[in-house]
């Protein structure tokens, strides 16, 4: 390990310089004729392997989150299926909607395509109050249920959703690990 450490910090050392001497004389042109040696930052990540290797515990909840990695598939379709039920909804309500700070080109329910972008968004937590309140201040007081109803379905309980079905997977695999324990011990 201690070889390829040394090698990602040659290679972050090497592409470091070359971006500043690409800096210095402002030429367009990469100074390795084109390649980009930035991708071999993605081998960093790769040095938290050995942390994986050295601790069971990290091991056992990788494992686990791999294992339900099926079922929150499954949670994230029924996100989906939330998203376009109220992207519907929201076309068929607040379609034409004047533009302000926060209804704009790109977020609005003027066509069903910015309307999943602008839920999508609002289920980040990106000024989903201040969206609601601009379609209020329109007219249309009905975005008050529309956007708490979304965002307590969308956050809070698919949220706790994914967190039920990791933590379901990692107490099946610590009752595994427990049996095999006591089967080593008979």
């Amino acid at each position: 390990w201690n070889r390829f450490d040394a090698l990602i910090v040659a290679t972050s050392a090497f592409d470091a310089t070359a971006t500043l001497v690409n800096r210095i004389d402002d030429r367009d042109s990469n100074l390795l004729g084109g390649f980009n040696m930035s991708i071999f930052r993605i081998c960093r990540l790769v040095r938290a392997a050995k942390l994986i290797h050295l601790n069971p515990g990290l091991k056992t909840l990788l494992k686990s989150l791999i294992v339900s990695l099926p079922s929150l598939v499954n949670v994230g379709s029924l996100l989906v299926l939330l998203i376009f039920v109220y992207a519907c909804i929201g076309v068929h309500l607040y379609d034409g909607v004047e533009h302000t700070q926060y209804i704009t080109k790109y977020c609005n329910f003027d066509t069903f395509g910015y309307s999943m972008l602008t839920l999508f968004r609002c289920l980040t937590g990106e000024d989903w109050n201040k969206v609601m309140l601009d379609i209020v201040h329109d007219g249309r007081p009905s975005a008050y249920a529309f956007f708490t109803s979304f965002m307590i379905l969308g956050n809070f309980m698919l949220l706790n959703l994914c967190v039920a079905v990791i933590l379901e997977a990692f107490a099946e695999f610590m009752n595994a690990d427990s049996d095999n324990e006591h089967r080593r011990a008979e």
